[in-house]
Order: C-alpha cells, then sequence, then structure tokens
C-alpha cells in the first residue's frame, strides 16, 4: 500500500480496530504513511462494509483497485469436518468471500474501469482447514469469474 501511495495512488487501508494504525504492539507496516487514509471497518458486518465503502469512494472520489484480503484469521477454523457447523462457515465465507468484493463492484462497473488483487492465502492450494481452504478457493473463483463477465 505504501509504494502505491509513493506512486501518487490514493489508498485506503483498513483495519478492524483503530489500535492497529498506533504503536505498539502494531507493525509499521500497517500504520498510514502520507497518502493513505486509514478507515476503521468490520468485514464480518455488511453494514460495516458498507459504510466503509461509501467512506472510501468519498474520500478517494472513486475506487479503481480493491486490495481484497479479509479473514477471520485462524480464530475460528474449524479443521475437521465432523468440526465444522453452520455459524463459522458463513461467517467465514461472507468475510473472504463477499466482503468488500460485493461492495466494491458496483463502483467499479458505473466507472468502467476497475481491479480486483485477490490476496487468500495457502490454504486456497495446500489443504490444512476445510473452512479456510474453502473460502479461499470460493474467493479465486469468484474473483476470476466476475473478471470474465462481459460488460454491461
Amino acid at each position: 500500500m505504501r509504494e502505491l501511495a509513493r506512486e501518487g495512488a490514493s489508498v485506503v487501508i483498513v483495519a478492524r480496530g483503530a489500535s492497529t494504525w498506533r504503536p505498539p504492539p502494531a507493525s509499521s507496516a500497517l500504520r498510514p504513511a502520507p497518502g493513505v487514509i486509514p478507515i476503521v471497518a468490520d468485514a464480518a458486518d455488511g453494514a460495516s462494509v458498507a459504510a466503509m465503502v461509501e467512506q472510501a469512494a468519498q474520500a478517494l472520489g472513486r475506487i479503481d483497485i480493491l486490495g481484497n484480503s479479509a479473514a477471520e484469521v485462524g480464530s475460528r477454523v474449524a479443521f475437521k469436518l465432523p468440526d465444522i457447523t453452520d455459524e463459522p462457515f458463513r461467517t467465514e465465507l461472507n468475510v473472504k468471500v463477499l466482503g468488500a468484493l460485493q461492495q466494491v463492484a458496483p463502483h467499479m462497473i458505473s466507472s468502467g474501469w476497475g481491479r480486483i488483487i485477490t490476496i487468500s492465502g495457502m490454504a486456497a492450494r495446500q489443504p490444512n482447514s476445510i473452512i479456510g481452504s474453502t473460502r479461499n478457493v470460493a474467493l479465486v473463483a469468484m474473483t476470476k469469474n466476475a473478471a470474465e463477465e462481459p460488460p454491461r
């Protein structure tokens, strides 16, 4: 994100909490740099995601690129098929697969241009969690399908 900002792009970076932007313990790589706008949003909450996308669109004027990398990082991922229940499975898919992608796509479609960078994690290619693998493969498939859709 910093490199995009250094190249002159206006960048929004999103995290679940404002504490992410302040050291310690946040990594210096996540602290906003000049040209980077921090926004707090919870990718598990559709209203929070919608508000974040609208805030970003207003701040930037338009949205051209989405770096899609939201996830419930390991905390609620079941590793064995018999352990999977509906709630964590649906939450994982909602956060990773729908999240911002569903909200940002209309902005890109209306402007006639956009790019999505999908950051799915190794579970898309190397199984170690049924939910983690499913959510990552679904994200890759959704992104690829969206890219192949004919223009409206």
